[in-house]
């Protein structure tokens, strides 16, 4: 059998049950038929989520049950990080880019970056998911935006050959991406049967990734190998626990 699988699905859209977040449910649905994987999902929608301020609060602290210095709804959302895989990063494209909301996400998963969280967010697999309403409405810069913060996060993202997922799954929520509207129809996206099967594709290859990461970590474990070679997590945890570490720099502003 293989290792569990858990992943986790970020939808960054600021509607609730729309075309960014459907797409995103067929893939983990997808990915709810392979063996021994579990998915769950982070809605922003209706959510309040605020923007890193960089006050640097998470540098000097390592609260259990809080993460950052701005109490908002994203504190539901990091523990789910943490737990995770493999997360899909799925977005609205308004302006070629992901959407403020996945900006915001991807920005304050800074606070698992220090103290005994630092790396908490090494080497999950990623994959990006972005839904346009035009043919050429940004979707490949969208992918390639959320790409790049996950890999400040040191995730590790992917891409699919075979499906032209090379940036991510890419979907339009207009038909063929024209830019027409259907009053009666506000899932234009489930017409989309290629860009869906790209997010399925997506979600799938996020699993097999993270199947061989899990599972080579556990057999170098076995074998009284540490993985982590680069990784200064354990000595940070080390230094906490010893009240050693404090903050050693400015906002960086």
């Amino acid at each position: 059998m293989p290792p569990e699988i858990t992943l986790l699905g970020i939808c960054g859209s600021p509607v609730e049950g729309g075309n960014t977040q459907v797409m995103l449910e067929k893939a983990l649905k997808k990915a709810d038929e392979l063996e021994n994987v579990k998915t769950k999902m982070f809605l922003s929608a209706k959510k309040k989520i605020g923007h890193c301020v960089h006050c640097n609060w998470c540098l000097s602290h390592n609260e259990s049950d809080r993460f950052c210095s701005l109490k908002d709804d994203l504190n539901e959302m990091f523990p789910l990080v943490m737990e995770a895989d493999g997360i899909l990063f799925a977005s609205p494209v308004y302006t070629g880019r992901m959407s403020s909301y996945m900006a915001a996400i991807m920005d304050r998963l800074r606070c698992l970056g220090f103290l005994g969280r630092r790396g908490m967010t090494k080497n999950k697999v990623a994959g990006a998911i972005s839904v346009s309403w035009y043919r050429n409405g940004g979707q490949e810069t969208c992918g390639l935006s959320i790409y790049m913060g996950a890999f400040c996060s040191e995730m590790l993202p992917i891409s699919v050959h075979h499906s032209g997922s090379y940036y991510g799954a890419m979907g339009l929520s207009s038909p063929y991406g024209e830019g027409s509207f259907d009053p009666e129809d506000k899932l234009p996206i489930l017409k989309d049967e290629w860009g869906i099967k790209g997010a399925e594709n997506i979600a799938m290859r996020v699993v097999e990734v993270a199947r061989i990461i899990k599972a080579g970590m556990i057999a170098l474990t076995r074998e009284g190998t540490d993985p982590q070679i680069l990784s200064i997590g354990n000595l940070a945890r080390e230094a906490l626990a010893k009240k050693e570490m404090a903050p050693r720099h400015g906002s960086g502003e």
